[in-house]
């Protein structure tokens, strides 16, 4: 999608973004005995946002303020350059963002109680990679 994150009033400069993501969630459930049982979960995701530049390579752009966008006569002054109206934000950018998560469930019930005792015990790993 062309302009999509950065719509520039000079060729090649408009930039799009694709975004493709994957989950999956899996579980088992076992009891070992009539008190005694057990949950695993594992889940994955994979997210991939990408936000590549246009046709014209990477380079300064120039603003007139150092901090906001400024208008004149209603509209934008705008100079050659990705992203020509928000100094400080960048791209490219994107790239993938992994996450796994493993749970563990164990869960003890006696007679003579009316709720169980259940220890838990979690795992979570993230990375998150930029490409140019």
């Amino acid at each position: 999608m062309v302009g999509t994150v950065n719509s520039s009033p000079y060729k090649g400069y408009n930039t799009g973004a694709s975004q493709v993501n994957h989950s999956i969630e899996v579980s088992f459930n076992k009891a070992f005995t009539s008190n005694l049982a057990s949950a695993t979960k594992l889940l994955g995701s994979r997210f991939n946002n990408q936000q590549p530049l246009g046709a014209q390579p990477v380079g300064p752009t120039l603003y007139p303020n150092s901090s906001a966008a400024v208008t004149l006569g209603g509209g934008y002054i705008n100079f050659p350059g990705y992203s020509a109206t928000s100094p400080g934000n960048a791209i490219p950018f994107g790239g993938p963002q992994n996450f796994i998560q493993v749970g563990e469930d164990l869960a003890w019930s006696r007679a003579s109680t009316s709720s169980p005792s259940a220890a838990t015990s979690e795992y979570q790993g993230q990375s998150r990679l930029r490409r140019l």
